[in-house]
């Protein structure tokens, strides 16, 4: 939760494999990142994040999958929400066949879109997603 300069992770790497048996010591008292910071600031969002999902937890209950295998429950566990049926799977080959499955799909939905991509252009392609 701190900034760090380029010049001072750089400064500890020579120090770190120039020096090891000082660098180690001095590294684990003054270089290592604290992430208290991080945990709570996660904590807050995950408090906040459980209380929307016990909002809509019952317009999924009667979509519920219900397994007795345990890698299941724990997936349904991580993701705080349970596996639903009537999913399916499509094999993508090319950016085409995976954008012309994304819009059918954006066109099929009857109550919410969640849309999640790492990066959406200001592009033709990224127009025509937020157009549909």
């Amino acid at each position: 939760m701190s900034s760090r300069t380029s010049q001072g992770a750089v400064a500890w790497i020579i120090s770190l494999l120039t020096f090891p048996y000082a660098a180690v010591p001095a590294y684990w008292l003054f270089g290592r990142p604290r992430f208290y910071g991080y945990v709570t600031a996660r904590g807050a969002r995950d408090s906040v994040l459980r209380r929307v999902l016990v909002r809509y937890r019952h317009n999924v209950k009667p979509h519920v999958a219900i397994s007795d295998n345990t890698d299941i429950q724990a997936v349904e566990q991580l993701a705080m929400m349970p596996l639903t049926k009537g999913n399916s799977t499509e094999l993508l080959i090319d950016g085409d066949a995976t954008f012309d499955s994304l819009f059918a799909g954006i066109n099929q939905a009857q109550d919410y879109l969640l849309i999640q991509f790492f990066i959406v252009r200001d592009d033709e392609l990224g127009r025509q997603l937020l157009s549909i």
